[in-house]
């Protein structure tokens, strides 16, 4: 597709220079030109045939989009994991030092290489309230001030979080899979001992004998 757009201008340069009159000019520049368009088009409706197939793979026949259940659960899930963390934090360093607490700041910028916002750390709203703000928690810990905090996405701790949560939640689901396929053997088993058991003596035997 590029060598044939390359190819239609060169035609054009070469018609700028020797003009359009030539019989050889026109017949090129057409016949290129028919040729772009239709593999355009053809390129055009190969790419939206495949988004097609790919969306089709990702459901089933009800239409239920498992990618994006599984991103919602998962989502949900680290939200309220972080949430969690924040108010254990909050719970267990209500006697902490002051000197701790920066401490912890400190470390918490080395892993972030660079000074965190106050919602990028767990822990960091319990901080700010110790201190009154957050530039007094990094003017205290001998950091720069930092800039806007990045969506709750773009944060290291949800990303590493979700990761966790992803597997957690896989693992619950197969879990739940097992435990599942098991019970519906343990019911058609007990249907199948209750009707032995409704079965008359005589017809018992023939299915015996058959066997």
């Amino acid at each position: 597709m590029m060598k044939l757009g390359i190819r239609i201008f060169s035609i054009a340069v070469r018609i700028r220079v020797t003009g359009w009159k030539t019989r050889e000019n026109r017949v090129d520049i057409l016949f290129n030109t028919v040729l772009f368009l239709f593999f355009s088009r053809y390129i055009k409706s190969f790419t939206i045939q495949g988004v097609k197939m790919a969306e089709k793979r990702t459901k089933n026949k009800s239409g239920f989009k498992r990618e994006a259940w599984f991103t919602r659960q998962v989502a949900e899930r680290t939200v309220l994991a972080l949430k969690r963390q924040n108010e254990e934090f909050a719970k267990n360093n209500e006697t902490a030092t002051d000197e701790e607490l920066i401490n912890y700041v400190i470390r918490c910028a080395r892993d972030c290489r660079k000074s965190p916002t106050a919602t990028e750390i767990i822990g960091g709203k319990y901080i700010t309230r110790r201190f009154g703000s957050w530039n007094a928690v990094l003017y205290r810990a001998g950091l720069p001030r930092c800039g806007m905090a990045p969506k709750l996405e773009n944060r290291r701790i949800y990303k590493r979080e979700f990761k966790i949560q992803a597997d957690l939640f896989r693992e619950e689901r197969r879990i739940h899979k097992i435990e599942k396929e098991a019970a519906a053997k343990d019911k058609r088993e007990a249907k199948r001992y209750k009707d032995i058991q409704e079965k008359p003596a005589d017809a018992v035997y023939r299915d015996g004998k058959s066997d």
